[in-house]
This record gives C-alpha cells, sequence and structure tokens, in this order.
C-alpha cells in the first residue's frame, strides 16, 4: 500500500493504473473478490479526485467485468451507467473504450447464457490481441471463445480452440486465467479432458500442455487425476521470473523485508510486490510456504 501511495505521485496515469490492477489481481489471486472491487473502486475515486478520466473507466469497465463474469447482471449495469461506459464512446476515450466495451458486451451476452451473441466480439477481439502479440489476453480470450462455442453447440470448435489457448498457456506457464474463469470453463475443459484421457490410455505420452490441463483440472477440483497419473512437479506452478527466483533464494537468509531490499537493491515496497507474486504462484500465503514449496520443487538448494 505504501507503494501504490507512492505511485499516485506519478504524473503519468500509467504507473497509477498498473498499480491498481496489480493490487486488484493479487486480492483475486488469493481469492478475496470484496478486496478485489474495493481495490478497483479506490482507484476510480482517485482518478475522480485527479480528473483522470482513463484510470475512472478502465478500472470501472474492470470492475463491471468481473461481476460479469460472477454473473452479476445487475451490478454491473449499475457500474457501466454510474460511470457512463458507453454513453462516453464518442469522447476522446472513444478508442480505449470502444474495446473495453465489446469485452462488456461480449460477458454480458454470456452471462445471460447468449453465446451465439457472445462470439462475434470475442472473436473481433482475439484477432485484435493477436494482432498486437498480447498473450495473455489472447488465452482469455480464447477460453471465452471456447466456453461460448461449447454452449452453443459448436462441440469441435470449442475443442481445437481451447487446445490452442491451452498450448499457449503451457508455453508461457499459465493457468491463473482457465482458474479465474471458476465453473464456467469447467464443461470445455471436462470435454477436452475426456479426449485426453481416451488419447493416454491408447499410448499417447503426456505433453506439456497436458501437465498444465491436470493442473487446471486438480486446482478447479474437476476429479482426482494425481491418482491415475504421474503430475510433473514442474508444472505445479506458474513460471517464476528471474528475479522472482532470486528473490526466493535471497529468502533463505531470513532477513527481514527491509534488510532483504537493501541487498537486493530495490525499494522496500517494491520486494512486497514480488513477494505477493511469488505467494500467487506458489499457492502458498507466506515466507515459510514459499521456501519449503520451493525447495520440494527443487527450485531452491
Amino acid at each position: 500500500e505504501r507503494g501504490l501511495r507512492q505511485v499516485e505521485h506519478e504524473s503519468s496515469v500509467d504507473p497509477i493504473m498498473y498499480a491498481y490492477f496489480t493490487m486488484a489481481r493479487l486480492a483475486m489471486a488469493d481469492g478475496d473478490v470484496e478486496l478485489t472491487i474495493n481495490t478497483l473502486k479506490a482507484g476510480e475515486q482517485f482518478g475522480v479526485l485527479k480528473n483522470l478520466p482513463r484510470l475512472v473507466y478502465v478500472l470501472s469497465s474492470e470492475r463491471a467485468l468481473l461481476h460479469l463474469r460472477r454473473g452479476e447482471i445487475e451490478a454491473a449495469d449499475a457500474v457501466i451507467q454510474a460511470r457512463g461506459i458507453q454513453s462516453n464512446q464518442k469522447s476522446e476515450l472513444a478508442g480505449l473504450l470502444g474495446e473495453k466495451v465489446q469485452w462488456l458486451e461480449a460477458r454480458r451476452s454470456m452471462a445471460l447464457g447468449d453465446m451465439a451473441a457472445a462470439l462475434p466480439h470475442l472473436k473481433q477481439l482475439s484477432r485484435h490481441a493477436e494482432s498486437h502479440g498480447q498473450r495473455r489476453k489472447l488465452i482469455e480470450l480464447e477460453t471465452l471463445r471456447a466456453i461460448a462455442l461449447k454452449g452453443n453447440g459448436q462441440d469441435n470448435d470449442a475443442m481445437r480452440v481451447i487446445k490452442h489457448a491451452l498450448y499457449m498457456a503451457a508455453e508461457e506457464g499459465l493457468i491463473r486465467v482457465f482458474i479465474d474463469e471458476g465453473p464456467a470453463v469447467e464443461e470445455v475443459l471436462r470435454a477436452y479432458w475426456d479426449n485426453r484421457k481416451t488419447a493416454w490410455a491408447a499410448g499417447s505420452e503426456k505433453s506439456a500442455v497436458d501437465m498444465l490441463l491436470l493442473r487446471i483440472v486438480d486446482e478447479l477440483g474437476m476429479g482426482e487425476p494425481r491418482k491415475h497419473v504421474l503430475i510433473d512437479q514442474s508444472m505445479m506452478v506458474e513460471r517464476l521470473t528471474k528475479r522472482e527466483l532470486d528473490i526466493l533464494r535471497h529468502m533463505e537468509s531470513g532477513l527481514p523485508n527491509k534488510r532483504l531490499s537493501e541487498v537486493l537493491f530495490i525499494a522496500e515496497g517494491t520486494l512486497k510486490w514480488h513477494l505477493h507474486n511469488i505467494y500467487a504462484k506458489l499457492s502458498v500465503r507466506n515466507r515459510s510456504g514459499a521456501i519449503a514449496k520451493a525447495r520440494q520443487l527443487s527450485l531452491i538448494g
């Protein structure tokens, strides 16, 4: 939070936006939806106070999207109306809001069960993300497309698209995109998982994509894959950056945060941000848990 207060003094809106996004995502990774929503609200209020319309509209759009992901259509509509997200499409923020509105339209259609209406929006957004090299966003969009295709009775297309999403996610070492979708993604994943189990039974070897699939299935509580297959432990965590691995190794020293940040030549607030990311990726809640998990996975000595 101290780091957030420092960032709020920045003259550019981008660092402020990134800081609020990071805080919100960390809260979401911890399963604290209320804190996620309150963090986004706080960012919106700061944007209103400082006359930063882009910050207000981006964070409020994210809050509305979160409500729609949870099926809370009335709450999402209230945010959209209160912040004037759709009515401001003719303003100087039209380019930015155009994409956000498409996201909202797609999510809203899916929340209403109208998968056919969501598909054109998702396809256009996917093309845009791919052309701009936005891999994480593309993985999320392809996952949503697979859900919508399955819900629209287009099973073969759904299998093709979810395979593509899983392939990209395996390359990036990401699972959070799938976990965040919760029960909505289970039907399409279960269908793909059933296909892969048939292939494994026929002698097909398990790929990195398969290992990622098993981790997601396990995290979502969809089955008990560990009783039937051996999961590669290196696939049990989202990929840690070189900086995060360096911090993990230094954590073994037992130094307090202030001293550790000095050794690493970074601000204490930056260290705390890295620690939150490490804890989320390792699915632990504190230092001792992180060190134990890292040793178990042979990430540190």
